[in-house]
């Protein structure tokens, strides 16, 4: 993935949280826009504040016809960000460690990736299909 932080555009159809803590004992989920995934990363828009190299903690959600992948919990880390207006993107490094000890989660990481590449692919080729 770059690591520009130049993203093209939302990836609707994956709907993604980040955990905020709130409070000395309290953590909230915030939604998030995802503008880029892969296995091993992906890039967030969201106003929370992160500093470079922090923790972070995410789930993901990909709703299809029958049925739906969720990712209740994924360790990452802030690698780099970029101010845009009063939000942030964020590329975020995925503890791919973590993910081997739990083939389940590394299954559904590369299930929502390759239907988002598909998906792409897809749009790209009708787009290019519509404008001849």
């Amino acid at each position: 993935m770059d690591d520009s932080l130049q993203p093209d555009e939302v990836i609707s159809d994956l709907s993604a949280r980040i955990k905020v803590k709130r409070g000395f004992f309290t953590k909230d989920w915030v939604d998030v826009k995802v503008y880029e995934f892969c296995p091993s990363s992906c890039i967030i828009k969201t106003d929370e504040v992160y500093l470079v190299g922090s923790p972070i903690t995410l789930s993901f959600k990909l709703p299809l016809e029958l049925n739906e992948i969720v990712i209740e919990e994924l360790v990452g880390k802030v690698t780099s960000k970029r101010k845009d207006c009063s939000c942030f993107h964020y590329c975020v490094e995925i503890n791919i460690s973590k993910m081997r000890k739990d083939s389940l989660v590394s299954d559904k990481i590369k299930q929502i990736d390759s239907i988002i590449r598909k998906k792409r692919a897809l749009t790209t080729k009708l787009n290019s299909v519509a404008r001849q």
